[in-house]
């Protein structure tokens, strides 16, 4: 009976490590985004060359500095830490498109009485 229990225990370690890897990779793609935004919003108001090519580089330091580390790990954490990414994108693609609405809506609301 406790041979069953200890393999119950292993397993969700593991499955804890997975889900971890999944958390990582969303925050991590959240905050790629997010700096991809940021970015395309100083280049184009102007910033200085130096600070958008900075974040550009910085962005990409960061997502090696992480996935080389996990791709290590293994094929099943690199693919969980790749679809937190990619379901990052998806989030960060829509709260951007719904902020950008916003004004237009409020915009069309305030129309001729």
């Amino acid at each position: 009976m406790l041979v069953g229990v200890e393999m119950d225990e292993d397993f969700m370690i593991a499955v804890l490590l997975l889900a971890a890897y999944f958390a990582a990779g969303l925050g991590l793609g959240l905050l790629y985004f997010y700096g991809l935004w940021r970015n395309a919003h100083l280049f184009a108001n102007g910033a200085r060359i130096a600070t958008v090519i900075a974040l550009s580089v910085g962005r990409f330091v960061l997502l090696a500095a992480v996935l080389v580390p996990v791709a290590r790990q293994g094929a099943l954490p690199l693919l969980l830490t790749a679809l937190g990414i990619v379901i990052a994108r998806f989030v960060s693609v829509r709260y951007l498109r719904n902020a950008a609405a916003m004004p237009l809506a409020s915009q069309h609301r305030e129309g001729p009485a």
